[in-house]
């Protein structure tokens, strides 16, 4: 296949009026040019940013002078813009080189003409809503002149362009799969292989669409990527999509199901750059998924070719990574001391929050167990039976199709856990309203706790209560084997037989650590667990169609 040259909508800012000369300008002693500001805006886009829906946008002003250094929101009224906070913005001096910024979707972030600011896109763009908020454009103008950048009526013309690439995929199908009332056949259609999220270096881009890319650094794991399916045409037998996504090469896979038969096509080194879309068009007859169609780039720039070869079926299931982390939420554990200092309670044992030292220095579920062999004799354990046991467990916020599991621990001595073992419930909810504020802050150490024994033995009987009345399934498990290297990972990945024969659907997770038997050697220790992070893996596709 060719790549196919395609037109994308560039966004053009006729804007920042400047007057002339004014008295009664309020900074003084300077020239009064205040800029003000109109928009033009060239749509030949089916979704994002357009016309009728762009209503504002972020002006940078670069000025080594701080004072006329601006970063504006600009809103629209009418036919009008203006600043958002109503101030009047003024060149300093006309014949003084600036750099000029403009952006959409605004940030509230302190921007300069420096930054670095993140652009991500939305892994979910089945709709028009999810591909504009995945639009981002921008303008830089660097070393700008007013005076003799102006045009005759005093004027900048800024053009923003986009920054990110599009991609527009075509289905065409044979006459076999017309259905009796002229519907669509086509059910999911998944992109995966690209990453979504992504920053761009304001300063190290000059302005150019050719650079763009070079500014543009892809930052996350690759995600499952769901376009936006903006036709159908039944007399043509041609479904359409498309979707917005960050500059990179990368190998792309395109997964769909057409009247329970699924598909594939990857693209190998499918090279997407800024300001560019890409239109891949796929026909399907009896043998499969052939590209007798040439996909090309937009005519702005000659791109190269890519060529592939698509096959019936998909994989039995996409699995992922869960990344929604801080979305995760605590429902109850065991105690969680503050041994090391720091906010190392279970509350923050999913969140990946790196500190100062090893990574994931401050997000631990760390429980005291026993007393070393090495302990003076005159120490007493703080509890005993049942309250020695060291667990957690999270609420994923929705049910999830688990497919791995996995976690992180520490090798120093006396923090390492022997084996973690993992939990499933059918139980759609867990209701834990019976633990307060106080007392859920105990345990996760929020609070300034000194210790009370007879309190955490009064909240973990009612984290017990609640407990007792769940019926928990093991999953599985991970045994450290007694291994002391440091920090190190141990994971397991449910085999496709396991997630076809017995899957293992749950909106909560618990996770209960045991505790490794020390050898008399080891010394002078208090012996407990800790956990650095957990991790879970999830499936997102069953033969290519899309699960909930």
């Amino acid at each position: 296949m060719k790549k196919v040259l395609f037109m994308l909508p560039a966004v053009t800012l006729a804007t920042l009026a400047s007057c002339s000369s004014d008295e009664s300008s309020p900074v003084a002693g300077t020239p009064g040019n205040e800029i003000r500001v109109t928009t033009e805006v060239m749509d030949l886009s089916r979704a994002g940013h357009t016309t009728d829906n762009l209503t504002s946008f972020g002006l940078i002003i670069g000025s080594d002078n701080e004072i006329f250094s601006y970063h504006k929101q600009m809103t629209k009224a009418g036919t009008e813009w203006s600043a958002a906070d109503a101030a009047p913005m003024y060149w300093e001096d006309q014949a003084k080189a600036v750099d000029v910024i403009a952006y959409a979707p605004y940030r509230a972030d302190e921007l300069n003409s420096k930054s670095k600011i993140e652009i991500d896109v939305e892994a979910d763009q089945s709709t028009e809503e999810g591909v504009k908020a995945s639009d981002f454009i921008a303008m830089k103008k660097p070393g700008f002149v007013p005076q003799s950048g102006l045009n005759a009526e005093g004027k900048l013309a800024v053009a923003m362009a986009h920054m990110m690439s599009k991609v527009y995929i075509n289905v065409e199908y044979p006459e076999f799969y017309d259905q009796a009332d002229a519907a669509n056949p086509m059910q999911s259609l998944t992109v995966d292989g690209l990453k979504v999220n992504a920053t761009l270096d304001l300063g190290a881009w000059d302005g150019t669409r050719e650079a763009a890319t070079l500014a543009i650094d892809p930052n996350s794991a690759a995600e499952t990527m769901t376009p936006y399916a903006s036709g159908f045409d039944a007399a043509a037998r041609k479904v359409s999509y498309e979707f917005i996504a960050v500059p990179q090469t990368a190998n792309a896979e395109i997964k769909f199901m057409i009247a329970g038969t699924p598909y594939s096509w990857t693209a190998t080194g499918l090279d997407l750059r800024s300001g560019y879309a890409t239109t891949i068009n796929l026909s399907i007859d009896k043998t499969g998924v052939s590209t007798d169609k040439d996909v090309t780039v937009d005519p702005w720039e000659e791109g190269g070719s890519i060529s592939g070869k698509p096959e019936q079926g998909a994989e039995a299931f996409t699995v992922k990574e869960m990344t929604n982390k801080p979305d995760w939420q605590w429902v109850y554990s065991s105690q969680s001391p503050n041994f090391w200092g720091g906010d190392r309670g279970i509350k923050n044992l999913w969140d990946g929050v790196s500190g100062e030292g090893p990574a994931l220095d401050h997000c631990w579920l760390s429980h005291e167990i026993v007393k070393g062999t090495g302990m003076a004799a005159e120490y007493q354990p703080p509890f005993e039976g049942r309250y020695l046991e060291a667990f957690c467990v999270i609420d994923l916020g929705k049910t999830e199709w688990i497919a791995g599991i996995g976690a992180i621990t520490s090798g120093f001595g006396d923090t390492t856990w022997e084996r973690a073992e993992f939990y499933a419930t059918d139980a759609a909810t867990i209701d834990n309203s019976s633990i307060s504020e106080q007392e859920r802050g105990n345990l996760i150490c929020s609070n300034e706790f000194a210790g009370d024994v007879n309190g955490i033995k009064t909240v973990m009987d009612k984290v017990f209560a609640i407990d007792d009345q769940l019926t928990w399934t093991k999953i599985g498990e991970l045994s450290t084997g007694g291994d002391f290297s440091a920090w190190k990972e141990y994971r397991k990945d449910f085999s496709e037989a396991e997630l076809d024969a017995s899957p293992v659907k749950t909106r909560y997770i618990k996770v209960v650590f045991v505790p490794y038997a020390y050898p008399q050697a080891v010394g002078n220790y208090c012996e407990r667990v800790s956990c650095g992070e957990i991790y879970l893996k999830h499936v997102t596709a069953k033969a290519g169609v899309a699960v909930d």
